[in-house]
């Protein structure tokens, strides 16, 4: 995907061509466009508490819907539809979507380095 894509409702449409199109062979651990959304609801509210909204600029996330560990026995790593959001000045952004090895924890977060240590506590309270 080239273009960033402005998540709101009105663009579910072109964000769900988006994400077909990137899983258009996949079965399982698939997404739909409504579970970006309410993933950067869940996001939101966890940066409510932790960040000024105004803080939340230069912020991604690289997101796995479908994390989980598999034991080493398995001979094949699973694949999963993953995708990378960022929060700009005029609101959240699709940035990508792909087919990727399946990664143990659902959020992988970027950017505002000043503010790690909070971003760190984010994480591991939900995951």
């Amino acid at each position: 995907m080239k273009t960033a894509i402005r998540v709101i409702e009105g663009n579910l449409h072109k964000i769900q061509e988006k994400i077909d199109f990137m899983q258009s062979a996949a079965k399982v651990r698939t997404i739909k466009g409504i579970d970006v959304i309410n993933t950067i609801t869940e996001i939101e509210n966890r940066l409510y508490s932790i960040l000024h909204k105004k803080d939340w600029d230069g912020l991604s996330f690289t997101i796995d819907e479908n994390a989980q560990s598999f034991p080493s026995a398995y001979k094949y790593m699973p694949e999963s539809t993953i995708y990378k959001i960022e929060r700009r000045k005029s609101g959240w952004f699709l940035v990508w979507v792909m087919r990727s090895h399946s990664r143990p924890k659902k959020f992988t977060v970027c950017g505002m380095e000043t503010k790690a240590k909070n971003l760190t506590d984010f994480i591991t309270l939900r995951f």
